[in-house]
């Protein structure tokens, strides 16, 4: 499974992901976006496998941002962190179907936890993780 990791700022929840994700996640691939351009375009390249998408928003106006990329999104499975908890902002982070959403000041390691079981339930159902092999 394939992890393309969003947030445009870096801040002391998004560099605490990042180091969990590197030390507690068996990852074959993870792609850190810092631009919007950037991450649409990680979207658009073909994958091997599933990809699995953390999204980390500083703002509201970003959140919209990131949700006229919703097309792209359709095949992702997403975990969603928000900048606050106002309605606006929960309504627009539920129009990106996120599996989980969590906000910026929570426990990282909570999300680290979560990207963990989505990882260890994708392989379980994925015999060879994603690898076949040719018939004889």
């Amino acid at each position: 499974m394939n992890m393309l990791f969003y947030a445009a700022e870096v801040t002391d929840d998004t560099q605490r992901l990042e180091e969990l994700i590197q030390t507690t996640l068996d990852m074959e691939n993870i792609e850190v976006f810092r631009n919007i351009e950037a991450f649409m375009s990680g979207l658009k390249r073909p994958r091997l496998y599933p990809a699995l998408a953390l999204i980390a928003t500083a703002s509201r106006s970003e959140l919209l941002d990131i949700t006229r990329l919703e097309p792209l999104l359709d095949d992702v499975k997403i975990v969603l962190i928000l900048p606050d908890c106002e309605d606006e902002t929960l309504a627009l982070g539920h129009r990106l179907r996120p599996r989980y959403m969590s906000f910026a000041g929570d426990r990282m390691e909570d999300v680290a936890a979560i990207l963990k079981k989505m990882m260890d339930t994708y392989r379980a159902g994925s015999p060879g993780y994603g690898i076949t092999e040719a018939s004889a």
